[in-house]
């Protein structure tokens, strides 16, 4: 069976960098398909003249999708993601996601297909160099800190890594992190289970965790995700303040993924009510991105003080500012979103007989 490697990209010379490393690996099996916006369509035109690539604009895809199913190609990463699972099945292909900084460690794409045949539909894979996400990140904001507090770090270093951190630049990973999740930047769906199953079509930056955590829901197994499985490098550039201009989206992300988690579930919580359940799944969240760890730091270690004199206070102390309450998204939110997801899994094989 082909491979279609979908590119999702909003940059011209990202997708450069991306493709031509990844072409290295591809076969006379292999498809390739570029979804970018307006702004860049006509810039790649001549990169996807020459891969022979299925090229397409998100925006023109979504204007021109039925109004029944334009929900379901929706947001900028759940419902790109789903335009790319659509035409995986116009070409009777499996899918493999490369994001557009992403380069390829050893061969992923026969890696991936050799996962396939041997019966895999969801496999997971794995990022290498910039491979932490904000979780990660915000523990080693704490840390950076603490190692100065402590003498155990100079004052420049450790603003050079705190300057990093909030740019949204990790700590380089040699090897693979344990327990790490899916990523939509480097991820495997086999033709089975694109046909049965799509992506939450949001703008949160969960698609890729939810549909892991669903999986077994629609497609009847775990993703299978091994160390060993199809690894990329992670190629991220420093952005200034990056990390907290996405916190807001990944926190409240997580409440609402973690509330439609729950409406599959019956269990001693199904009784709770959905204010209940928000307020769990909004501490899970605090607890999971390391906040209630910062706030032990500062009152054992007073980091605000040590990020005070790293000229870092103001970072700092929105970080430290933040509680249970002031991310969790509102009933009426989190009800939309619940009911969008299941109409796009309804809604999912009509959509693509389009």
């Amino acid at each position: 069976m082909a491979t279609l490697v979908c590119f999702i990209s909003n940059s011209p010379e990202n997708l450069e960098l991306s493709l031509y490393p990844h072409s290295a690996n591809f076969t006379a099996d292999t498809r390739v398909l570029i979804l970018d916006t307006h702004s860049t369509h006509e810039k790649n035109a001549a990169i996807a003249r020459e891969f022979n690539a299925i090229h397409v604009s998100e925006e023109d895809f979504k204007e021109k999708a039925k109004d029944e199913f334009k929900p379901l190609f929706q947001g900028r990463y759940g419902g790109n993601r789903n335009i790319c699972l659509y035409y995986a099945f116009k070409e009777n292909a499996n899918a493999v996601f490369f994001d557009d900084d992403t380069t390829p460690c050893a061969n992923p794409v026969a890696q991936y297909e050799k996962l396939f045949a041997e019966g895999r539909k969801i496999v997971v894979g794995k990022y290498l160099r910039h491979a932490a996400g904000a979780q990660q990140m915000i523990k080693e904001l704490v840390e950076t800190a603490c190692a100065y507090g402590d003498k155990e770090m100079a004052k420049e270093k450790a603003q050079e890594k705190l300057w990093e951190l909030f740019a949204g630049m990790p700590s380089e990973a040699s090897a693979v992190p344990r327990g790490m999740g899916m990523v939509g930047g480097n991820a495997g769906i086999h033709f089975e289970a694109l046909r049965q199953y799509c992506f939450f079509p949001t703008d949160y930056r969960v698609e890729d965790g939810t549909y892991a955590t669903l999986a077994h829901e629609f497609v009847g197994e775990e993703p299978f995700n091994s160390e060993g499985n199809p690894a990329v490098f992670h190629n991220k550039r420093p952005r200034a303040n990056a990390l907290l201009e996405n916190l807001d989206n990944e926190l409240k992300g997580n409440v609402i993924a973690l509330c439609v988690k729950d409406s599959f579930e019956e269990n001693e919580l199904s009784m709770d009510t959905l204010e209940e359940k928000i307020a769990r799944n909004a501490s899970l969240a605090f607890k999971a991105f390391n906040l209630d760890y910062l706030q032990y730091k500062q009152r054992q270690k007073g980091v605000l003080e040590k990020a005070r004199e790293l000229g870092f206070e103001k970072e700092f102390a929105f970080l430290l500012s933040l509680d249970e309450k002031s991310f969790a998204p509102s009933p009426e939110e989190v009800k939309r979103k619940m009911a969008l997801f299941a109409y796009a899994q309804e809604n999912w094989e009509n959509a693509l007989k389009e």
